[in-house]
């Protein structure tokens, strides 16, 4: 029935002399920048929040972690810093050793560690993840949505609008 009243109305607009491909080219324009500025709005929500844990080789200035915690700190935010290698001592090993407020975490980690810091943040009732390119996976997502905790997927970087 649909397809029937979609030909139909392309029918209607061929004989009207428009052009069909441009008004569904309109249509998904339009579909696109609410999809964008829904995406927007979604992160503009994350962004609001003050106290971040960004999890990864955050010490490793050649890794992304490092850039995201940068990122972040120059965006003023307070940004613990989790790896659960870290051998220096200058890192939590996981969310549940952080003894101050997390707003956020921003998983910057391979998906099987990120599922195991992920359950810690449901167990503490962090209720928001920021998750980067290349650290999202089926069963965070799932666990995330069984846990209620809010997910952004997404790069800092290009949220900010900082170089990257």
């Amino acid at each position: 029935m649909r397809v029937l009243r979609c030909l139909t109305r392309r029918s209607r607009r061929r004989a009207a002399g428009e052009d069909w491909t441009a008004a569904l080219s309109d249509r998904l324009l339009m579909a696109s920048r609410a999809a964008f500025f829904a995406a927007q709005n979604a992160s503009k929500s994350y962004f609001e929040k003050q106290n971040w844990a960004v999890i990864g080789d955050v010490l490793n200035p050649a890794k992304p972690a490092s850039t995201v915690v940068a990122t972040l700190q120059n965006d003023g935010k307070t940004v613990h810093l989790i790896n659960p290698r870290d051998k220096t001592g200058q890192c939590f090993a996981s969310v549940s050793e952080v003894k101050h407020p997390i707003d956020v975490v921003d998983l910057c980690i391979n998906h099987v560690e990120g599922l195991k810091q992920v359950e810690q943040m449901a167990a503490l009732g962090i209720g928001k993840v920021f998750i980067q390119p290349g650290a999202e996976s089926a069963d965070i997502l799932q666990l995330c949505k069984e846990k209620e905790i809010e997910v952004f997927q997404g790069c800092v970087m290009v949220e900010l609008g900082a170089p990257h």
